[in-house]
């Protein structure tokens, strides 16, 4: 009696094994005199995948809003261990096990894997070189140097055989499932992020491989970042190191006139500090 009136949601299982999301609802109507129940189905499979998808959408929304809010003012310092965090996060939306950035050296046609975050008890494969001078490592890089991502719900049947040794690493480590994104700055390939999983994905989709590109790009503009701050710092220190060791004068001045720098040579000769 309790679902008289009521509506739910339910699955009916089709004659091929798939199922169908439906609203349930029950009813009492007079038929000839007497109170009969009709249960009324509506199919609303598409209505629950446009929901799941929007709800998906505005969830990966905030993860890379948090992310690179997490970036802005970030010191340098700390941008190895946030860009560590940043790949936890996408792991776990795609629903893998590890995630890792790879830079690419053009002078030497190679990529490098620089940064990585991955489940406990699984072996670090940062410092990984990848050598485009290898047939099968060759297909990951022309991959990545065309800005095609690599999508493989199952590496073992989709892996191609001129994948080569690329293939072999894959399948000696146990991996599944993969996706494998370029990252571009400035219209240039700059290296790859890439989500693997001993298990299968949660998606390989458009939107996992739109969230892998955003975070990535956002992740490497982190790392240039603090290698730009760290190489004026140490411009810095060079630049004081020779004012204070050298031997002869010198002055700096603004283009107003003022004088903006004396070394201690300059001070002890003109009696300034």
């Amino acid at each position: 009696g309790a679902a008289f009136g009521r509506t739910w949601q339910g699955f009916v299982i089709r004659e091929d094994g798939s199922t169908t999301t439906v609203d349930v609802s029950v009813r009492t109507v007079p038929i000839d005199g007497e109170m009969l129940s009709v249960t009324l189905l509506r199919d609303i499979t598409e209505q629950v995948r446009a929901e799941s998808a929007l709800r998906q959408r505005l969830a990966m929304d905030e993860l890379v809003t948090s992310v690179s809010s997490e970036f802005l003012g970030l010191p340098p310092e700390q941008t190895d261990q946030a860009v560590e965090r940043a790949l936890a996060r996408v792991t776990a939306f795609i629903g893998g096990d590890r995630a890792n950035i790879s830079v690419l050296d053009d002078a030497h046609g190679t990529m490098r894997c620089t940064h990585e975050w991955m489940a406990p008890g699984l072996a670090s494969v940062e410092g990984f070189v990848i050598d485009g001078s290898d047939a099968g490592e060759r297909w990951w890089m022309q991959h990545m140097r065309r800005i095609d991502p690599i999508r493989l719900a199952n590496v073992a049947d989709e892996i191609p055989p001129q994948a080569g040794s690329a293939r072999e690493w894959l399948l000696a480590r146990g991996l599944r499932s993969l996706i494998a994104v370029p990252i571009v700055q400035h219209g240039s390939v700059r290296g790859a992020v890439t989500c693997t999983s001993h298990g299968q994905l949660r998606s390989i989709g458009d939107d996992a491989v739109s969230l892998l590109r955003i975070v990535g790009e956002l992740c490497f503009g982190a790392l240039s970042h603090a290698r730009s701050q760290h190489a004026l710092v140490a411009s810095e220190a060079r630049k004081a190191a020779i004012l204070e060791s050298a031997l002869d004068c010198i002055v700096s001045m603004a283009a107003q006139g003022g004088v903006t720098e004396f070394n201690p040579a300059a001070e002890a000769a003109f009696g300034w500090s």
